[in-house]
């Protein structure tokens, strides 16, 4: 079954891959990680329940105590996010239909990023309060969900792109696909809780309350805006990246399935394991692939601060890999690979630098960006040259 041959990229590389940036050094005021998944293991046993939601994420283990931190800042949590989606301006590209709500899911996304770069003129160093970081935990899956929801409509020939995605629409969809599970935990948000703040990011609850909230205390409506159009162009070119790569690996395990590693997920895949086959499963084909890896990349297209040409390169490169990958052998593949990912990291350092001067740091010496992760013995491509270099 096509989405099952190749392995997933790791879970820690998709996770980077979304921020291009370590996160894990950030902790909040009652000093729990930022990413949840980093806090488990610090974890007693009476602080994980079982899900008494009904649903599909009935009986997956919850965390009982990050749900009680943020039914405390709930209020602040919800006004922050309205803070976000009404004062923050948007690029012109994103004000309109399916992807203004998706844009608008991902501002909370890279505030925790935005003071921690703006750090950089102190030596403070950055402890997020828990609205902060609440709000930022809340909505995680909110941006993945919605990113699942356009690669089904742009794969589509008919995208109906130009209808704005309801709160309906979105809690529907996770339902029906799972993807607020991952592996034997669930996200611990209450249904009325997640709808609240769906309803907030699709702008279906207005509210003329001013935004006294601690966010708008921290964060700058305009410099804001500037810096994190290059973040969600950053995130849409790395989006685009995981298609072309899960479907060019995916064929390049099916061509050589005697030679591929035996990936046996467990019975409840991890959340990267879920929308890696549910995007497998609407780009089963080239031209689907290539109207997704459009979407991302037409998001992605130069806005207030150009990139170069080497953006250019890389688009180009990535919707080339998912039309050759068929005819190319496994070196061949394995060589565009490499190119693609070190174009990728160029025009991540290009945006990143972009993102430094909006905040008026020196950039000059900032190194290149690393994608060491992509070199990760896990990562498909690395397991896909084990498997060349034991046949050639």
């Amino acid at each position: 079954m096509w989405g099952q041959f190749a392995p997933p990229i790791p879970n820690d590389t998709s996770f980077y891959l979304r921020f291009v940036d370590d996160l894990s050094g950030l902790r909040d005021e009652a000093g729990r990680p930022l990413h949840e998944v980093d806090f488990r293991e610090e974890l007693s046993s009476d602080e994980v329940k079982r899900c008494p939601y009904r649903g599909s994420r009935h009986g997956y283990l919850m965390n009982q105590s990050a749900l009680r931190i943020v039914a405390k800042d709930w209020q602040e949590i919800r006004a922050g996010l309205r803070f976000l989606a009404t004062e923050v301006p948007l690029p012109g590209s994103a004000r309109h239909g399916a992807i203004r709500t998706w844009t608008t899911s991902l501002l909370p996304m890279f505030v925790p990023q935005y003071l921690m770069r703006k750090s950089a003129f102190s030596t403070r160093r950055v402890i997020l309060p828990t609205e902060v970081s609440g709000l930022f935990k809340v909505m995680l899956d909110v941006p993945t969900t919605l990113d699942l929801m356009l690669l089904r409509d742009s794969a589509a020939s008919a995208p109906p792109l130009d209808r704005p995605s309801t709160a309906g629409d979105v809690a529907a969809f996770a339902e029906e696909s799972g993807v607020l599970n991952n592996g034997e935990w669930t996200c611990a948000a209450p249904p009325g809780l997640i709808d609240e703040l769906l309803q907030i990011a699709a702008a279906e609850s207005r509210s003329t309350e001013r935004h006294s909230c601690t966010l708008a205390h921290m964060v700058d409506p305009s410099e804001y805006g500037e810096f994190v159009e290059l973040a969600i162009r950053q995130y849409a070119l790395t989006q685009a990246f995981q298609i072309s790569t899960s479907f060019v690996m995916e064929q390049a395990f099916q061509q050589r399935p005697e030679l591929a590693k035996q990936h046996v997920p467990s019975e409840r895949l991890s959340a990267y394991e879920t929308r890696r086959r549910f995007a497998l499963g609407v780009c089963a084909d080239t031209p689907s692939a290539q109207r997704a890896i459009g979407v991302y990349v037409s998001i992605a297209a130069p806005g207030r601060h150009a990139i170069g040409d080497i953006r250019v390169g890389l688009c180009e490169e990535l919707g080339a890999a998912v039309s050759d990958s068929a005819d190319l052998d496994l070196p061949e593949l394995l060589h565009r690979q490499l190119h693609i990912q070190a174009l990728l990291g160029e025009a991540l350092s290009d945006l990143r630098r972009a993102a430094d001067d909006v905040l008026g740091l020196d950039s000059s010496m900032r190194a290149p960006i690393d994608l060491a992760s992509l070199s990760h013995p896990d990562f498909p491509t690395s397991i896909a040259w084990e498997m060349a270099s034991s046949t050639y």
